[in-house]
């Protein structure tokens, strides 16, 4: 069937500032949905705005966020139960006013996105750049696109509505903040800095000065570390209300050539969902606003997905939190109603309200303290009622076609002592060509026990691990024993960001989290199949690998190179302060041909 055109100006929309094209986008998605053929949206190449006032609600809940706090989300472009449909933004950019959930696709099936990009005037992130010390007073620079409001000694940060002069949300200083940011533009890191640096703590007073800057002056503060240049972000980020973009209970969904310039609260989240990819995708700050941050937590985020998930040419920056995390979600017996019949608890306050098991779906339970499968990783089937939800949005009943083990009832204390993920919603992953820098946490995290491919990505200043695999029935309760991965022809450069760390940072690091924090030994692996290779690693004093209870590590055919803290290659060999690789309850691990500074052989060959 021929693909129609659908020209977003026969609907009422209008490009520029002043105009809103929330309610034409709105009418285009009914007309599309009713005429049920292949169809492209097409926005002629210009700037669109949309406004929060037109935003349609809709109650749904996102995974890792406050989403049972805030069940109702406030969506600007909204792409719901489509078959086929493409949008074509020609290169547009797309304004959204106001705090809300930029995009969403749900429950749709062959959507692409192309070639657009978007950001917000006035974003969530606050942002205060150093401008000049003296003695106890600090002068910052604040972007021109962010409103305040200086009132006694306080800071009053809000945005309102072009439309009717409401305010769309505020916040003072740094309340309901958890952790804040600092940007160095020296080496183009981030970290999120220890609490008597934020700027607006111990304050005496705050002066207006003219061109948006602030004098901050101070009661009883060390401002020696404040340099000029340093860049505090600022977010209300103890509470995620909504994810920034949303792709739900859809299949086949391919984004290409979207530039995301900020992310409001959460990052773009996957949920539930089969055969999503995100190619030539850039998530990096627009230039000419003076605004650095791209979010206020992770950036593309996975919780739940089947088939592949393929992410590929792209680029990320300036996020609070990971850049990609994919993982599933283990829920915990809360009771055992009959021998078909379990209650299944979300855990995590930031998580829960939406069924995590379809009819048909294959689970698979482990014991939290061991992270070891029921029955040699045994698959229980969900029969044909699925999920049934408790009011709370955090308990599930689910009935299963086989019978069950009656030590399901087993308690770690008052808790229920089995976890179950469903194995269905585990995706191949393929991470490939991918450009990562200036992130305060890691890279890429990823625990799934289906194949993954992390290859030919480049990490600069990660603070923390650049590749991280965990699986944890404790914290997070984010699942995936690791079955199968290969890291391989990726450059990582590495540095300290807190200098007097004894252990540095790790360039890729594996740990697995169970109940009571004790790992069950070398041999019950929890992880399995791992192959490191062909890497090349720029590194301080710094680890390469530190792994816990994984069972066949291969590390091989790699280059390690030692840099200063300039970043420049230390020519001359010299002597590790550490050892480049840690080792916690692994077995079966091979390390051979590797390469240390000046072609020195550094690492043991066939360790076993």
């Amino acid at each position: 069937m021929e693909r129609r055109i659908v020209n977003i100006l026969d609907y009422g929309a209008k490009a520029g500032a002043g105009t809103d094209c929330t309610v034409p986008v709105q009418k285009a998605m009914e007309e599309i949905k009713e005429r049920k053929e292949p169809a492209t949206l097409f926005f002629p190449n210009g700037e669109y705005h949309f406004h929060k006032e037109y935003a349609l609600k809709r109650f749904y809940h996102t995974s890792n966020t406050n989403s049972l706090e805030y069940p109702v989300k406030e969506i600007g472009f909204l792409i719901e139960d489509q078959e086929d449909l493409w949008i074509d933004g020609d290169g547009s950019l797309f304004i959204f006013h106001g705090n809300m959930m930029a995009l969403a696709i749900v429950n749709s099936n062959q959507i692409k996105l192309n070639h657009f990009s978007w950001d917000f005037p006035c974003a969530t992130v606050s942002e205060m750049e150093v401008e000049s010390v003296f003695k106890n007073q600090v002068t910052y620079k604040v972007p021109f696109s962010q409103t305040y409001e200086v009132k006694d000694s306080d800071v009053l940060w809000y945005e309102k509505s072009p439309l009717t002069g409401d305010t769309y949300w505020n916040f003072k200083n740094q309340e309901f903040m958890e952790a804040l940011v600092l940007y160095q533009p020296w080496d183009k890191t981030a970290i999120r800095c220890r609490e008597e640096m934020w700027p607006l703590s111990h304050v005496k007073d705050v002066t207006e000065l003219e061109d948006h800057r602030l004098q901050v002056t101070y009661t009883n503060k060390d401002t020696d570390c404040y340099k000029a240049g340093m860049c505090f972000e600022i977010c209300r980020n103890a509470y995620r209300e909504t994810a920034g973009a949303f792709i739900w209970e859809s299949k086949k969904v391919r984004i290409e050539d979207v530039t995301v310039h900020y992310l409001h609260s959460f990052g773009w989240l996957t949920q539930m969902c089969n055969d999503v990819s995100f190619v030539k995708c850039r998530f990096i700050p627009r230039e000419n606003t003076g605004r650095r941050a791209t979010g206020f937590a992770d950036l593309i985020h996975v919780s739940g997905a089947g088939g592949e998930i393929r992410i590929e040419e792209c680029r990320f920056g300036n996020a609070h939190d990971d850049s990609i995390n994919i993982h599933g979600t283990f829920t915990r017996v809360k009771e055992m109603m009959d021998n078909h019949t379990l209650l299944l608890e979300y855990v995590h306050n930031q998580q829960g309200g939406f069924p995590q098991y379809h009819p048909g779906d294959k689970v698979i339970f482990y014991a939290r303290d061991t992270l070891q499968g029921v029955n040699g990783e045994k698959e229980y089937t969900v029969d044909n009622r699925g999920t049934v939800m408790s009011d709370s949005g955090r308990v599930m009943q689910v009935t299963f076609m086989e019978e069950l083990p009656d030590f399901f009832k087993d308690k770690i204390g008052t808790e229920g002592k089995y976890v179950a993920e469903n194995v269905t919603y585990t995706p191949s992953v393929i991470i490939k060509k991918c450009y990562f820098e200036t992130i305060p946490t890691r890279g890429i995290l990823c625990t799934s026990r289906k194949k993954v491919i992390i290859e030919e990505n480049e990490f600069h200043g990660m603070s923390m691990p650049s590749v991280f695999i965990s699986n944890d029935s404790e914290n997070w309760y984010e699942s995936g024993p690791v079955r199968d991965m290969e890291i391989r022809n990726n450059i990582f450069f590495i540095w300290n960001p807190y200098g007097t760390e004894p252990d540095g940072n790790t360039a890729i690091s594996i740990d697995p989290v169970v109940k009571g924090g004790k790992l069950p030994g070398e041999d019950f692996p929890i992880h399995k199949n791992i192959r490191i290779h062909h890497n090349l690693f720029y590194i301080q004093n710094d680890k390469v690998l530190t792994a816990k209870n994984v069972e066949n590590l291969l590390f091989y055919n790699n280059k390690i190179i030692r840099t200063n803290e300039k970043g420049e290659i230390i020519k001359k060999a010299q002597k590790h302060k550490l050892s480049l690789l840690s080792l916690i309850d692994c077995k079966k691990v091979k390390v051979y041909n590797n390469e240390y500074d000046c072609n020195t052989v550094y690492l043991p060959d066939n360790k076993e």
